[in-house]
């Protein structure tokens, strides 16, 4: 049985599971170069079932991640931005505000039907590129927003054990979060927030409102936060956006009456914010969503009495939230399913969907490396064929080649490695990499001013072997994909200076267990045979901007327009000449 996962939102992609197992993933960015492209992923699509031998006949079902999706996505970040701007400065209006108001007094039967009429009419625009196809509207299946991302942490955890499964994000079909009991395969939910009331929509506002990315850079405004976190201002800030929020009963939140939606948050934050100092209000956002987000743990964990979490959504991709949800004494083992934005969406469609038609349990997520490979015999077709505009390269064919890396990181060299197959989300793990020395703090500046164009206070991540030699995990919590923060042993805190946070020391590793990568796994060992240690510094392969590099030509056009040296590819060497 084939069952397709699709997502056509914001960074768009596809899953294909074969009789229970994920094996192949892809994002459409990959394949067309726009960062977080939002939209109908045709080329991964087309990608998959090529790779696959399989004609649209041959899948059981194709099915969508969301009932109510953004169908045309956001696109790129410049849509994203003026969707953000054009709310954030809007005034709550009156009409809007007596609208809402009527809105709850509708009969429920007539919002139904109302909801049911825009779900068809966004269905059949979205069904198009597979109709088009051949695929036949009865294959053609919806997964609701927030299940999706529930079950890509429930079925993807493998958990045996009674479960509470937590989703926190932006919005989907109009919720910004949900819980769930996940007990011997079986999803059921508990309660679901709206969207007016999104956390991930807040820190998003705040996100932009510091000049940055929303949908993107959250992730620099969590990297900022640790400088100003003890400072007054940061409290005040913490404190406003405390005030924002209350609980209408043991589990669920709503706004207070300063304001009726996260929409329209944007002149609290003006009026109330503008004399902040931006460090601050990185700090205060982050300590806000620390505090409010354990705190409803908690007493989720107290009603549920369910002490094995898995959780969800964009916003726990923020790795020192998760390190704090894993510090609290009543969570006993914790699962972030990696990359977990909207892009993993796809994969709990799939999930979702297997267990419903076949009553089995999927099997669980056992690696992310789900895309694309090439041979040696291929990367030198595209090598032939590539034309490098800014240098001049020495081409050798080393047998082994991860041998040959170990060498020259420690001889302190940066060298982009592209091997075996690419991982599938934001983060990379290792085959579609830039990798160097993480004791050495100045190839850090050397990264910066060679591709990475990387904010002064954003640490690289370390790639581990041998976890419990190096890290503080005392929960044996899954440090594979670099989803939980956490530290360094005391011994080597300041052994790894170019991999933890220059401010509160924390790190967010990249475990590499042999089983599942064997070649990365013995490039570090190597590594550590020559300097003594397991660990080194990675981070992704593409020019800023861009999306991790997909084919052999992605990463010759890197190595063209940028300052790196080295570049691994497969069992090649590639070294400019004229560096």
């Amino acid at each position: 049985m084939y069952l397709i996962g699709i997502h056509d939102g914001h960074n768009s992609s596809v899953v294909l599971m074969k009789n229970g197992e994920i094996i192949d993933a892809v994002q459409e960015e990959r394949f067309n170069k726009i960062k977080n492209f939002g939209g109908f992923p045709i080329l991964s699509l087309d990608y998959i079932l090529k790779k696959n031998f399989l004609k649209v006949s041959d899948i059981f079902e194709f099915i969508f991640a969301s009932e109510l999706s953004y169908y045309r996505g956001l696109e790129n970040r410049q849509n994203v931005i003026k969707k953000y701007k054009k709310n954030f400065y809007k005034k709550n209006s009156l009409i809007k505000s007596l609208k809402k108001k009527i809105y709850n007094f509708i009969p429920k039967i007539i919002v139904k039907e109302k909801k049911k009429y825009r779900f068809n009419q966004i269905s059949k625009i979205r069904k198009k590129p597979l109709l088009s196809m051949g695929v036949k509207d009865c294959k053609i299946v919806f997964v609701e927003h927030h299940l999706c991302h529930a079950s890509s942490a429930a079925y993807g955890s493998g958990n045996t054990e009674e479960t509470l499964v937590v989703t926190l994000d932006g919005a989907g079909d109009n919720c910004a979060g949900s819980v769930y009991n996940y007990n011997n395969g079986y999803l059921k939910k508990i309660i679901s927030i709206p969207a007016e009331y999104s956390l991930g929509k807040l820190y998003s506002s705040i996100t932009f409102f510091l000049g940055m990315v929303p949908l993107e850079h959250e992730y620099k405004v969590m990297g900022l936060a640790p400088y100003s976190e003890n400072s007054k201002q940061s409290h005040e800030v913490r404190n406003f956006l405390k005030s924002l929020y209350y609980y209408d009963s043991d589990l669920t939140f709503k706004l207070t009456k300063k304001i009726d939606s996260v929409d329209n948050i944007g002149l609290l934050i003006c009026n109330n914010f503008k004399e902040k100092r931006f460090d601050s209000i990185a700090a205060g956002v982050q300590l806000f969503l620390e505090d409010f987000v354990t705190d409803w743990i908690l007493r989720l964990v107290k009603y549920t009495k369910l002490n094995n979490l898995v959780v969800g959504g964009g916003v726990f991709m923020n790795v020192k939230l998760n390190k704090k949800i894993s510090d609290l004494d009543c969570i006993k083992s914790l699962f972030v399913f990696p990359s977990c934005g909207d892009e993993t969406n796809s994969f709990g469609s799939v999930y979702y969907r297997y267990y419903q038609i076949n009553s089995k349990t999927p099997k669980k997520l056992s690696n992310f490396y789900l895309g694309n490979s090439y041979t040696n015999e291929e990367v030198f077709e595209q090598l032939k064929n590539y034309s490098f505009k800014n240098c001049k390269i020495k081409v050798s064919k080393i047998d082994d080649i991860d041998a040959k890396v170990a060498q020259l990181i420690n001889q302190n060299q940066i060298v982009g490695r592209f091997k075996g197959r690419m991982e599938f989300g934001a983060r990379s793990l290792g085959n579609r990499a830039i990798l160097c020395n993480p004791t050495m703090i100045d190839l850090v500046m050397q990264i910066n001013k060679m591709i990475k164009n990387r904010d002064f206070w954003m640490p690289f991540a370390p790639s581990i072997i041998n976890e419990d030699e190096y890290i503080n995990n005392p929960k044996k919590i899954n440090m594979d994909y670099m989803m939980v923060a956490t530290s360094f042993k005391k011994e080597f805190v300041n052994k790894f200076k170019a991999v933890i946070h220059p401010y509160d020391q924390s790190c967010r590793p990249n475990v590499v267990n042999k089983s599942i990568n064997e070649d990365y796994y013995n490039l570090i060992y190597k590594f550590k045979e020559i300097s003594g240690y397991g660990v080194i510094l990675n981070t992704s392969l593409n020019l800023h901007g861009l999306p991790i590099v997909c084919t052999p030509s992605d990463a010759f056009y890197v190595l063209d327009n940028s300052k790196i040296k080295y570049l691994a590819i497969e069992n090649f060497l590639i070294e400019k000449i004229n560096f």
